[in-house]
């Protein structure tokens, strides 16, 4: 059967009208969105820490406000393990177009190398931008029997036992801070490593260590816990969360132990200047959303968005600070 002119030319229009609406819902080309500009597609976020960690919590804000600034998703991927080490070296076979990028914290440029040799440098990366500043808080096992630092104190003083004490990994800011206390204090102390602040909280509660230290975002959930005692802030000021506003620092305390944990977002150091910026563009928006500043507050987190200079600055600084730390307490590198 013969069709005419006119039907031919609808059935053509209905055609590209169709065609254009499957294009349209695709991954590649979603609508609102120039298909030749990035991002033509969803962003994965590598998280290095474990689901349930502070880290982890901050991820999935980006995650969550993603869309609103990049018009894609933003999708969370969590690869835990070595303190944040094993992301970082896989990350670096990613390819370098600004599909993937990695979410990080400062001590695996400052002092996780100063425990032995690591396979990354952050001349490896592009710094897209600092995020957040956030101090730890020392919590130690109900069962001790103490209620605030210094009954800690002499409850191992006088005791003469060894103290098994968590962190999220060797060399991060969390075994650090306790490695500094523990030696001002004069505790003999063991450090128990683990992949990330989701493993170290349940063994503490479970008492298979005595003491933690992680950021105010996780300890700040034990308020109130009948295993755990909330003793000390290791930061210059009082936390701003409402559940640890009323716990000492360590400072009050006479330990002058001050060192933060700040993060970063990363991309490959091949990635394409146009696409650095657009990413930069994006994460700051998500980071000044209000949103995000709500979350930061209640977490008690500083939001401290970085720019790539100032967080080289920053990196040299504290590396420099670690070196001479980890020369008095003959760790790491400096532990013959």
């Amino acid at each position: 059967m013969k069709m005419s002119k006119k039907v031919f030319l609808g059935f053509m229009c209905l055609l590209f009208v169709t065609l254009s609406g499957y294009a349209g819902g695709s991954k590649e080309n979603t609508a609102g969105t120039d298909p030749g500009k990035f991002p033509r597609k969803e962003i994965t976020l590598i998280c290095p820490w474990a689901p349930g960690a502070g880290a982890d919590a901050v991820c999935r804000m980006f995650e969550k406000l993603g869309p609103k600034y990049f018009g894609r998703p933003i999708v969370v991927v969590n690869k835990a393990g070595a303190g944040g080490q094993l992301a970082t070296v896989e990350y670096k076979v990613e390819k370098p177009d600004g599909y993937t990028i990695l979410f990080s914290s400062s001590g695996l440029f400052t002092t996780q190398p100063l425990m032995g040799e690591v396979d990354y440098k952050i001349d490896d990366f592009v710094i897209l931008t600092g995020i957040t500043s956030d101090y730890n808080v020392l919590v130690c096992n109900s069962s001790l029997g103490v209620k605030n630092l210094k009954e800690f104190i002499d409850y191992y003083k006088k005791a003469g036992t060894t103290l098994r004490y968590g962190h999220s990994g060797t060399g991060t800011i969390p075994h650090l801070v306790q490695a500094m206390f523990y030696n001002m204090a004069g505790i003999k102390a063991e450090q128990i490593p683990f992949n990330s602040s989701a493993e170290a909280v349940p063994a503490l509660l479970g008492g298979h260590v005595m003491a933690i230290a992680q950021g105010t975002s996780e300890m700040a959930k034990l308020i109130g816990n009948k295993n755990a005692v909330v003793l000390s802030v290791f930061g210059d000021n009082r936390s701003t969360n409402e559940n640890l506003k009323n716990i000492p620092t360590a400072k009050e305390e006479g330990y002058d132990i001050s060192l933060c944990v700040w993060r970063l977002m990363l991309a490959h150091k091949g990635t394409p200047p146009e696409v650095v910026q657009t990413l930069r563009t994006g994460l700051l928006g998500i980071i000044n959303d209000p949103e995000f500043r709500k979350f930061a507050d209640e977490q008690g987190i500083i939001v401290d968005p970085k720019d790539e200079k100032t967080a080289l600055d920053t990196i040299a600084t504290e590396t420099k600070l670690a070196e001479g730390i980890f020369k008095d307490l003959k760790m790491g590198i400096f532990s013959n």
